[in-house]
């Protein structure tokens, strides 16, 4: 190969691998930004018990989802 094709293919070669590293950059971490919100969000039908069922009387919903909610947020709280 001639000089000047080197140079060219090289070239090419550092263009392409910086659009790869910077196509590659790391997303924020999702477990990052609900730390940083300070708010553990979990959804649930309240109509599958054992897991969890509404309580109309206080308006709140009970079972084991939201024991793990509950759980997770405080582990995720404290660190």
């Amino acid at each position: 190969m001639k000089n000047s094709t080197v140079r060219a293919v090289a070239r090419l070669v550092l263009v392409v691998a910086l659009f790869t590293s910077a196509v590659q950059a790391e997303p924020p971490s999702r477990l990052e930004a609900i730390v940083k919100r300070g708010t553990l969000r979990v959804g649930m039908t309240g109509d599958y018990a054992p897991f969890t069922t509404f309580d109309p009387a206080t308006s709140t919903f009970l079972g084991f989802d939201v024991d793990m909610g509950t759980a997770s947020a405080r582990r995720l709280a404290s660190g």
